[in-house]
């Protein structure tokens, strides 16, 4: 492969007047459909990843390991061009219907301007991860205006029991269930911070991962958007700062609605920072009025919803629950399964 770094050049024209594309749908997700498997950032022990594929194998899909999953450089799996060409290949392969990463880490922000992104219009299809998977969620979406899906990897089928929540959810969005999603604070222990309703399409990830992608080729459009946040292992300092970036940039004053999951695996500070993380949100926000709700689980812990970045949704809050509404298809579905819902 020629080297891609040549395109870096070009890319930063035009970085925040370039027109949305139109919203490209990926064909839905059946029983007995392939799944491709990449590692875009860290790559996965070789016992970690036979035994999540066959769980995967096992819930009633084909699964195609890319070889570059088994590549190693440093905490990569493999080199910038590796890992980007093995993106490549599951998009143009005939025979993969979906990919999902492997797990996330650190890397894929290398990806960004190397990919072909022009390959992937052509060959949209299911495009699933999360963590650092986000810079390729919002990356992909932006520059093909691909539906992308914020929602588990194989990472997440490690437990010898896999929440039942995040993969149902995961089969139900995927092959086309637009079902809304009703959380409650009294199940799913979510805090329901601003009631309210309001359609937007979703927008975010991982919070760290968005910071460093305002001001970029693949910056984030919020305007009028469902903004969705989330991280881990991150200091209350280091979230208060990126929520205030978040700010100084502009991205949260059209957005019509918050959703703030958990922030898991925070390390303790010496001195305690004394601020919780509905502060920093009431602090960044001020006096808007928009339905805001946090400690919703779609991030790193036990359970994660999927989200369909790039389409759009109702968010409803209540002091009681939240309800997340599909208003509009986020896969395509075959003519044969258009009619027999029908």
């Amino acid at each position: 492969m020629l080297c891609k770094m040549g395109k870096l050049k070009s890319l930063l024209k035009d970085v925040h007047t370039m027109p949305a594309k139109p919203l490209l749908l990926p064909p839905a997700l059946k029983k007995g459909d392939t799944i491709g498997i990449v590692s875009p950032g860290r790559w996965m022990p070789a016992d970690e990843l036979a035994m999540t594929a066959s769980r995967l194998q096992k819930m009633g899909y084909e699964v195609y390991v890319h070889p570059q999953n088994a590549t190693q450089h440093h905490q990569y799996a493999g080199n910038m061009e590796q890992r980007a060409d093995a993106i490549e290949d599951m998009f143009h392969d005939p025979e993969i219907d979906a990919i999902v990463c492997a797990k996330g880490g650190t890397g894929s922000l290398w990806l960004l301007d190397i990919l072909d992104y022009e390959l992937i219009a052509r060959h949209p299809k299911i495009f699933c991860g999360f963590s650092d998977i986000t810079a390729l969620l919002n990356g992909i979406h932006k520059k093909t205006g691909l539906v992308t899906f914020h929602g588990p990897m194989l990472h997440n089928l490690r437990p010898t029991k896999p929440d039942a929540l995040t993969w149902g959810h995961w089969e139900g969005v995927l092959s086309g269930d637009m079902t809304p999603l009703v959380l409650t604070k009294a199940e799913h222990a979510i805090s329901p911070y601003i009631s309210g309703t309001a359609t937007g399409r979703l927008v975010g990830g991982n919070l760290c991962l968005l910071s460093h992608l305002i001001g970029t080729a693949t910056d984030f459009n919020t305007d009028g958007c469902i903004l969705f946040i989330e991280d881990e292992c991150e200091a209350l300092y280091s979230i208060d700062r990126f929520i205030l970036h978040l700010k100084r940039a502009g991205k949260l004053d059209k957005i019509k609605g918050l959703i703030v999951g958990e922030f898991t695996d925070i390390p303790p500070a010496t001195i305690p920072y004394g601020f919780s993380i509905e502060e920093m949100v009431h602090d960044a926000l001020g006096d808007m009025d928009i339905p805001v709700v946090t400690n919703v689980p779609c991030g790193h812990g036990k359970t994660i919803i999927t989200l369909p970045v790039g389409a759009e949704v109702e968010l409803g809050v209540d002091p009681d629950a939240m309800t997340l509404r599909l208003t509009e298809p986020v896969v395509r579905k075959a003519l044969a399964q258009t009619r027999a819902a029908g």
